[in-house]
C-alpha cells in the first residue's frame, strides 16, 4: 500500500512538472507569437545533461545587449557533444521585443557563414 502511495506522489509531481514547463513554453511562444521580432542565433556550447537530455546553449543581441538562453534541440548535432563543431553556428531566432529574453531558436534555419 506505501509503495503505491510513492507511485502516485512520484507520478503527480513529474506530471505537475511536465504542465508546468508545457504552460511556461506556451506562454513565451505567445508572447513571441504577440511581440515578436528577429535575429540572430549563434551556438555557444553543446551539453549533454543525464544520460540522454541534449542542451544547445546560444547567444543573441537585441539592441546591443548580448542575452543567453538555451533549449533542448529538436535536431540532434551528430557529433557535436563530442567535437564541437556545431560551436559558432549560426541560427535564425524569434524573440519578443516586449521582453528579448524571451525567445526561440529556430534550428530549421541555419545562416550562412562565409568560409575563410
Amino acid at each position: 500500500m506505501k509503495r503505491n502511495k510513492i507511485e502516485l506522489l512520484v507520478f503527480i509531481a513529474v506530471l505537475s512538472i511536465a504542465i508546468v514547463k508545457w504552460y511556461y513554453d506556451y506562454k513565451g511562444d505567445k508572447e513571441i507569437e504577440l511581440n515578436g521580432g528577429t535575429t540572430t542565433a549563434t551556438i555557444v556550447d553543446y551539453y549533454l545533461v543525464g544520460e540522454a537530455s541534449f542542451y544547445v546553449k546560444y547567444q543573441y543581441s537585441v539592441e546591443g545587449v548580448v542575452y543567453e538562453n538555451h533549449e533542448t534541440p529538436s535536431l540532434y548535432f551528430i557529433d557535436c557533444d563530442n567535437d564541437k563543431k556545431c560551436i559558432g553556428r549560426k541560427f535564425e531566432l524569434r524573440y519578443s521585443k516586449a521582453n528579448p529574453k524571451i525567445s526561440k531558436i529556430v534550428l530549421e534555419h541555419e545562416i550562412a557563414t562565409e568560409k575563410q
